[in-house]
């Protein structure tokens, strides 16, 4: 498969594959171009679970101070 490395710099993208540098689809599991896993951070329940984590954190140290 070939890729028109032109167009794909010119598309702006948050993440990259780590294992060939092709720009990820948002919430995939895999690269389309090497089907290797896409990081952890490129999905939503990732983000999802972290701000509650954070929030679960901050409501918790509130609470601590009272």
């Amino acid at each position: 498969m070939t890729v028109d490395r032109e167009a794909a710099v010119a598309t702006p993208h948050r993440y990259r594959c780590p294992a060939c540098g092709e720009p990820l689809v948002y919430n995939e599991a895999f690269c389309k171009n090497c089907q290797e896993y896409a990081p952890i951070y490129n999905r939503s329940g990732f983000w999802l679970s972290l701000w509650i984590a954070l929030g679960a954190l901050g409501i918790s140290l509130l609470l601590s101070l009272l």
